[in-house]
């Protein structure tokens, strides 16, 4: 009985560690029932061999018309979620994959594949309102990997964006790469799982790519984040430090 007793008590914070990890949150600045990103602006490339995380929000909305009537919405959910590369997975916020009608819900996609292409996904919906099951299927998202060199160098100098480190879980270094549209100080934070920062330093970014060599070597390991910000402009990206 006590080792049980002791088992569990090593188990559970540990489950609900990865609970936390593999969450998403809704991001609030949509506020308009629907999906996003929408179809026009789709889901950010991936990288061969770099770990990949993105989030879709969800926006229920509270009720419909059908057949002339405004119905409530009980629930939406997802029924099935396919196309997505080898080594990808998706989780929904809430463990049934359903959101009750007039709520807000989201997806992680998260994952690493080492295969260039193109995957269509298809995400089949079920919704109910007044009793009635309402089918629908959403088949114009994709994922795209890119190579990880050519990705990079396309970027013209036009957004700032920051890319994933590479490599990716890593020991010691790693190469943290953002294309600047200005000159400019940029802001680089890293900082673990509890919000601690651990590592706070300006940087100086011409136009165009900038690449940091970050060094890890007194982090433990663990899962970390990174912040490049510039004025009211930031990214932020998981990072592994894995064990030595």
């Amino acid at each position: 009985m006590m080792k049980k007793l002791l088992l569990s008590l090593i188990i559970v914070p540990f489950l609900g560690i990865s609970v936390a990890i593999s969450q998403c949150t809704p991001n609030p600045a949509y506020t308009n029932p629907g999906i996003y990103p929408d179809s026009a602006t789709g889901l950010p490339h991936a990288y061969a061999n770099v770990y990949y995380e993105t989030t879709m929000t969800c926006l229920i909305p509270a009720d419909t018309n059908i057949s002339g009537y405004t119905v409530p919405i009980d629930s939406i959910g997802i029924v099935s979620f396919t196309g997505l590369p080898t080594g990808f997975t998706y989780t929904p916020n809430r463990p049934s994959g359903y959101w009750p009608g007039g709520t807000a819900g989201c997806v992680l996609i998260a994952g690493q594949n080492n295969t260039v292409g193109t995957y269509p996904l298809t995400i089949n919906l079920m919704g109910y309102a007044s009793g009635i099951s309402v089918p629908f299927t959403l088949s114009y998202y994709k994922i795209i990997i890119d190579s990880t060199q050519a990705s990079i160098q396309e970027n013209t100098g036009k957004n700032f964006e920051v890319y994933q480190n590479n490599p990716n879980p890593f020991i010691h270094n790693t190469e943290i790469s953002f294309n600047s549209d200005v000159n400019g100080i940029y802001n680089v934070e890293v900082f673990n799982m509890i919000g601690k920062v651990v590592y706070n330093e300006p940087f100086k970014a011409q136009k165009g790519l900038n690449k940091i060599n970050f060094n890890a070597s007194e982090m433990p390991q663990g899962i970390y984040f990174y912040k490049i910000s510039n004025g009211n402009r930031s990214y932020t990206k998981r990072m592994i430090v894995a064990s030595r």
